[in-house]
């Protein structure tokens, strides 16, 4: 993963958001 010049946090919030969009969209298409 390259690191970019944004806050800790921001990149967690923005991995987190991803990750939990997948899950969601993933879950959905399984059920």
């Amino acid at each position: 993963m390259a690191t970019a010049p944004v806050p800790l946090p921001g990149a967690f919030w923005l991995m987190g958001l991803g990750l939990a969009v997948l899950g969601f969209g993933r879950g959905k298409r399984s059920a």
